[in-house]
């Protein structure tokens, strides 16, 4: 979790789960892009590991 100087949360996170973070900023861009690179990383994993499941 991340808390701002006058204590508003701004940030958390779930260890308990494979992939949960959520933030109150734009990750995308400046120096916390890292983040949403993982983000998107372990959507491609999510993507690949559900591949033909369901499609005929």
């Amino acid at each position: 979790s991340a808390w701002a100087e006058d204590g508003t949360l701004e940030a958390v996170e779930d260890p308990s789960r494979r992939f949960a973070v959520g933030v109150l900023w734009h990750p995308e861009e400046g120096p916390d892009r890292a983040l949403f690179q993982a983000l998107v990383d372990q959507a491609r994993v999510y993507r690949s590991e559900r591949s033909g499941v369901g499609r005929c």
